[in-house]
């Protein structure tokens, strides 16, 4: 099928799209669950959407069964897929299928048709684990072209996809958070790339490891990526589609200057345009009941001190209660007020502005804003028509709780100042000349808000602390128009202009209705860590703005608060894990990067994976200091990131072990089966690893 241009492409698929999700209400929508077999027929009803056979229909409807009884049929098939919260136009304003669907893909198995192989058993295939060192930092300007609470190098990614692969191969990544392993897949059809690894490629294709052994191709891989994130699968499906970077460019940059123009007063001052301000929570003291600016009070010798005298009565205070200084902890007053983004009176904490970095051609000065006129600033915004702003409401969470008691902040757009809130939502509405380019540019978007939000301190790293919503109680405000204009040239800047291999869902991994099973070449992933990141809480700052949102309900993450405990962890693992044996070939493998410090974390995944019919053959681990790969010789090593690999067993080797089981020929058959996949020899620099 050929199409006159990209959009003629987009606006065909989108149409099919959104046929499938019309369907998908019309039938499924308002109808109640009464039985399995009336829920099963109401499925298979559905003819525009890839629902799966009968067999999978049953274990899905019996799985829905147990939903609250409130919940109809579409909902708790909803429930079942990990399909996004938002409306059926919001999710097809953000896809761009068949490549992309803010929801779960339906064009998956007819791209894995097309580009994939048909499993056979007669087609040798034989690869030893991989184990040799690898060493790849964060300093790409690939990877660094969007930031994402845990990444795994892309070209860490590319030497196992080397090693196990050919090209034209299908790798699957469900937990693909920003398609990491789509832009590696990529990029092993780059020569200067792979060159870039340490590796030789000959004219003839061949690639030679770090001893000039043959061992892969030089060729792209086609990748299955899904993630239950639409912000995680947005950023994907833009990294993995880089192309014509420097008319974007071009264009972007036009449009910010125009929105420039048009925001002027925003940033205006008498003297010159603002680069920088400086924002300062407001304290009330527990001993006097005066308020005190944090950054006047605990400011000394450009550090800030945790326990200070209250400017007013000379009592000792803190953010926090001290022993140690007899500090008592600040209290923290509110400001009633109509807010023009809620359209309603809010009670929000009270913050002001207190300096200013001012620049006139290269030349800036800092300007402080004296007490009597912190709240003038407010008045350039009187009589203003808003643009289109997230009134989201943040839902209770492990960080979400932290930001709503810590900070007093209960809705998305009270993340920013006034002045970058407005700037950020009128950029935000703007679009370009094609769907891609738009798209790309709201990339660009989402890669700064860290950075022009509240989470951005006075000091410290770039865009706040990572893993959390922390908001410190001073702030600095860039600039959006000169933070997006940076953003805007290093994507430009990048060397890439590639074919798309990639096709990006929106979903669950615990149910791949739309991937067949043994279609899938190799899997790489790196799944979620317990409860070391919380991704639902930490992605809804974002997503309120792409207005398509993660199910927090299904996010496979240790949580107090929503009452996810290790069952509920060891139970999604075992599912996700399922999945990932059904989809691979067999023989095949797949590749687990995790890390986390709890032992009962660590073996929840390794009872996740054995329930699945997976085979370990090698557990290895990232020496983060010395950046090097060591085998597990002790039990409990899981202070650092461990690199699981695992296959699933071929061969017939399931169907002979049933028929001698309890034989000894049935344990040296799954010995010697087992030992044509471990390693015979493991090199480190081309020595023998001991």
């Amino acid at each position: 099928m050929t199409f006159e241009n990209d959009e003629a492409r987009r606006e065909y698929f989108l149409g099919l799209l959104r046929e499938g999700l019309e369907e998908l209400h019309a039938k499924l929508g308002g109808v109640p669950f009464t039985t399995l077999e009336d829920a099963v027929e109401r499925m298979k009803s559905v003819e525009k959407w890839p629902m799966g056979d009968d067999a999978r229909l049953h274990k899905l409807a019996e799985r829905m069964r147990h939903a609250a009884s409130s919940k109809d049929l579409l909902q708790r098939w909803k429930d079942e897929v990990g399909f996004p919260h938002g409306e059926i136009e919001d999710i097809l304003n953000l896809s761009d299928p068949p490549y992309y669907t803010a929801c779960p893909n339906p064009f998956i198995e007819d791209f894995i048709k097309h580009y994939g192989k048909p499993y056979d058993p007669n087609v040798p295939y034989s690869r030893e684990p991989f184990a040799a060192d690898v060493s790849e930092g964060k300093n790409d300007p690939i990877y660094n072209a969007h930031s994402y609470h845990t990444k795994v190098p892309h070209k860490a990614i590319m030497r196992y996809i080397l090693h196990y692969t050919e090209p034209g191969d299908v790798v699957f990544d469900g937990f693909c958070g920003t398609g990491m392993t789509g832009v590696a897949a990529q990029l092993c059809g780059d020569k200067k790339t792979i060159e870039s690894l340490g590796y030789t490629v000959l004219p003839d294709g061949s690639v030679l490891d770090e001893t000039n052994e043959p061992f892969s191709k030089i060729g792209e891989r086609q990748t299955v990526l899904s993630d239950l994130s639409p912000l995680a699968t947005f950023v994907a499906c833009n990294y993995t589609n880089f192309s014509n970077l420097v008319s974007f460019t071009q264009e972007a940059l036009e449009l910010v200057a125009q929105a420039e123009r048009a925001l002027s007063w925003l940033y205006e001052e008498k003297d010159g345009v603002v680069a920088s301000s400086i924002w300062s929570d407001v304290f009330l003291c527990p001993n006097c009941s005066a308020e005190l600016v944090f950054w006047d009070a605990a400011l000394k010798d450009g550090k800030m001190r945790k326990s200070f005298p209250c400017p007013h009565c000379g009592s000792a205070v803190g953010k926090s209660a001290s022993k140690s200084t007899g500090a008592t902890k600040l209290e923290r007053p509110f400001d009633t007020r109509y807010d023009p983004a809620l359209k309603k009176i809010v009670r929000v904490p009270k913050f002001v502005l207190v300096e200013q970095t001012i620049r006139r051609g290269s030349a800036r000065h800092s300007l402080k804003v004296p007490p009597e006129s912190r709240d003038d600033f407010l008045k350039r915004f009187e009589g203003r028509s808003w643009p289109d702003i997230p009134t989201d409401e943040f839902f209770p969470g492990r960080q979400t709780n932290k930001l709503i008691n810590g900070s007093g902040i209960s809705h998305v757009c009270h993340m920013y100042t006034p002045r970058a809130l407005f700037a950020y939502g009128y950029l935000w509405q703007l679009e370009l000349s094609s769907a891609k380019h738009t798209a790309l540019f709201r990339f660009c978007l989402s890669a700064i808000n860290n950075y022009i939000s509240r989470k951005q301190g006075y000091f410290g790293g770039g865009g706040g602390v990572s893993g959390t919503l922390f908001t410190p109680s001073i702030h600095l405000e860039r600039n959006v128009f000169d933070v997006l204009r940076r953003k805007i040239k290093k994507i430009g800047s990048l060397s890439v202009d590639k074919k798309r291999t990639s096709v990006v869902s929106t979903q669950s991994i615990t149910w791949l209705n739309n991937i067949p099973a043994n279609t899938i070449d190799y899997i790489f992933t790196d799944p979620p860590f317990g409860e070391s990141l919380q991704y639902a809480e930490l992605n809804m700052f974002i997503e309120a703005w792409l207005k398509v949102k993660t199910v927090p309900e299904d996010d496979c993450v240790l949580n107090y608060v929503h009452k996810k405990n290790l069952t509920f962890y060891s139970h999604m693992m075992t599912k996700a894990f399922s999945e990932y044996a059904r989809v691979l070939k067999p023989g095949r493998w797949i590749t687990i990067e995790f890390h986390n410090s709890q032992n009962a974390v660590w073996y929840a995944i390794q009872q996740a994976i054995e329930a699945a019919g997976l085979i370990v053959a090698d557990v290895r681990i990232l020496d983060k200091q010395q950046r090097s790969f060591n085998a597990v010789n002790r039990a409990g090593a899981v202070d650092q990131d461990l690199v699981i690999t695992a296959y699933k067993p071929n061969g017939g080797l399931e169907d002979r072990f049933k028929l001698t089981a309890g034989t000894e020929e049935g344990v040296w058959d799954f010995v010697r089966t087992h030992l044509k996949q471990l390693p015979v020899f493991v090199s480190k620099d081309g020595k023998a690893e001991v």
